[in-house]
Order: structure tokens, then sequence, then C-alpha cells
């Protein structure tokens, strides 16, 4: 379906990464995002986190907005 909609093949397993970015984007917890994935461990559910420019350039707004 990727390939006849001309978008990049992704993999249910990189889906759960781009999930979890949007529920930090949100405002989840690492806590919320640990029992969301079902992992026993913290340590697994940071290797799912991958914060990015975008996410820095849009706290940097809102803290300006804020001054």
């Amino acid at each position: 379906m990727c390939d006849e909609a001309n978008v990049k093949r992704v993999s249910p397993h990189g889906l759960r990464h781009s999930c979890t970015e949007i529920w930090i984007r949100k405002g989840a917890t690492l806590e919320d995002i640990r029992r969301l994935l079902g992992h026993k461990s913290v340590e697994t559910t940071r290797r799912y986190i991958h914060r990015t420019d975008e996410r820095l350039i849009e706290l940097a707004k809102e803290i300006r907005s804020q001054l």
C-alpha cells in the first residue's frame, strides 16, 4: 500500500516509535509511555523517545510567549 500511495515504507515498529513521540509532544510522561508500550523497565522505554529539534523549537516558542 505504501508503494501505491508513493510514501516511504514504515514498519509497525517504526510506527510505534512515531506514536511514542506524539504522546510525548502531548505531555505524556516516561511512566505513561512505559505503561502504554507494556514495558517492564523504564530503561527500555527510553529507547523509544527521540527528542527532535522540532520539539526544542516548539518549547522555545512556548517559553518566549510567556516572557
